[in-house]
């Protein structure tokens, strides 16, 4: 009788044995490289957030520029070479020496400390991120595109739409977006960074009540909650025009100007205090939006001043005297611009409030 040349039950028995061993191995292999990626990842962040602190402590309150390399920046903390470098591009063939400085994110000592700071998308569905207090953390990433396709963090598009329904669109100029990040917060909110690259009008729109937006100009960074508006922006200046919702603008040390328009019930909040807009600057955010200004910011008008010209007349004020503060600005506004009883500070004050201005945040510190 001629012998089988087939393998037997058990042979093969045995090489799915092994196969699924060697694939256990290749697959627990990978995700402990993974793992590990993460944990050095995390520990340069932390590095690099001590080196933050102490440029801020050495600058005269003020953190790196984002436009030249950490690495650059913080070299006098003689931090290795290979901290500002993510594990993953340590790679064949990278030849960088700054992973981080594209999705840094150069903050002002006003901002909140839960503020996104600097990041690295390059994990998978996670990213390590380093926020403004100085907590690191791996968030889970969501899916943006640009309508059609799948954008990647670093990418620049015309347009961003986000897991959460908030848009961010060029309405006009030459510039572009670029993605930074976009996490998710839970409850089917995101936290999404981006940055604006001028010259470029912008449309912005954040429906979902909890997710955050934040857009990064060269003159500061705007963080947007359950609001819809404008960013008209250029390489020396930027207005944010806010047609519903809040705005929070921080504007760094040694940054350009930014300025702002509010119209309908809209609230904005700068630090520090930015200028008015011109009349151009608001007639090109209101043909980006295609809203009118509404008489909440335009024609409401106490002591025969609307809103714009009571703040322009209150910043001429405080530009002239430098060295005063709050208190002293507040008798200067009192004794140039008030005629008692007909108009008053305290009127003053609530009308302004009433219209969205931030009195508190106008004036000077005390």
């Amino acid at each position: 009788m001629k012998k089988s040349s087939g393998f037997t039950l058990m042979e093969v028995v045995i090489v799915v044995i092994v196969i699924g061993i060697l694939a256990w191995i290749t697959v627990g292999t990978l995700k402990s490289q993974g793992l590990k990626n993460q944990q050095t990842c995390i520990n340069n962040l932390n590095r690099i957030s001590a080196a933050l602190e102490q440029y801020y402590r050495d600058n005269n309150r003020s953190y790196p520029p984002d436009d030249q390399s950490l690495a650059v920046s913080l070299a006098a903390y003689n931090l290795p070479n290979d901290t500002f470098i993510c594990p993953v591009d340590l790679a064949p063939g990278y030849g960088g020496t700054d992973s981080y400085i594209q999705f840094y994110a150069q903050r002002s000592r006003h901002d909140n400390p839960t503020s996104y700071r600097l990041g690295c998308p390059r994990h998978g569905n996670k990213a390590m991120n380093l926020f403004f207090a100085g907590a690191v953390d791996r968030s889970i990433t969501k899916t943006v595109t640009d309508g059609a396709n799948s954008v990647e963090p670093g990418d620049s598009v015309d347009a961003l739409v986000f897991a959460d329904g908030s848009t961010v669109t060029k309405a006009d100029g030459g510039g572009s977006i670029t993605l930074f990040q976009s996490f998710d917060r839970g409850g089917g909110t995101c936290y999404s960074v981006v940055k604006i690259n001028p010259p470029a009008d912008i449309i912005f729109d954040v429906p979902t009540e909890g997710s955050r937006l934040e857009m990064i100009t060269p003159s500061g960074i705007a963080g947007v909650r359950g609001t819809r508006g404008v960013v008209l922006c250029s390489a020396t200046e930027t207005v944010v025009a806010v047609d519903e919702g809040t705005v929070n603008i921080t504007n760094p040390e040694g940054k350009t100007n930014i300025r702002r328009a509010k119209w309908g019930g809209a609230r904005v909040n700068a630090a520090p205090r930015p200028h008015t807009p011109s009349a151009d600057e608001v007639s090109r955010a209101e043909a980006a939006l295609g809203n009118a200004v509404g008489e909440a910011c335009a024609g409401a008008v106490y002591g025969g001043l609307t809103v714009s010209e009571w703040v322009s007349q209150i910043e001429s004020i405080i530009a002239a005297n430098p060295t005063l503060n709050k208190g002293q600005i507040i008798n200067e506004i009192i004794d140039q611009l008030l005629s008692p009883p007909t108009t008053n500070w305290g009127q003053l004050k609530n009308f302004l409030e009433a219209n969205g201005v931030d009195v508190d945040d106008l004036l000077p510190d005390s």
